[in-house]
């Protein structure tokens, strides 16, 4: 693992905010994922999210790119009627 920044915790990294922003979204829908919620939720100052994330809509691009990843298309050999 590289040297940290100044600020940036020890064991937070991009998939540790993604998962947590999933959880939050889960749990509290859109009005609950604030980057001061998802803060709070991995213990850090919401700036140290900054280190990892641009801004909540860079947080919100990688959440849509990871369930996207998550569908599986199936491809139907019959036609539709």
């Amino acid at each position: 693992m590289g040297e940290r920044r100044r600020g940036q915790a020890a064991d937070l990294d991009r998939a540790a905010i993604i998962a947590a922003a999933a959880r939050l979204l889960t749990e509290h829908a859109s009005p609950g994922l604030s980057m001061r919620n998802l803060a709070v939720r991995l213990g850090v100052t919401p700036n140290a999210l900054y280190n990892h994330v641009r801004d909540k809509t860079e947080l919100i691009d990688a959440l849509l790119d990871d369930a996207l990843g998550e569908v599986h298309v199936v491809m139907s050999q019959e036609p539709r009627r």
